[in-house]
């Protein structure tokens, strides 16, 4: 999971980010 995190935040950084990635972010999170 880590990797994914830190694919997230350099995504995060480009301004790329989509609503179902952020939501899928949370779910991870839960």
């Amino acid at each position: 999971m880590g990797t994914l995190r830190i694919k997230w935040q350099r995504l995060v950084s480009d301004g790329q980010t989509c609503p179902r990635c952020g939501s899928t972010e949370e779910e991870l999170e839960r």
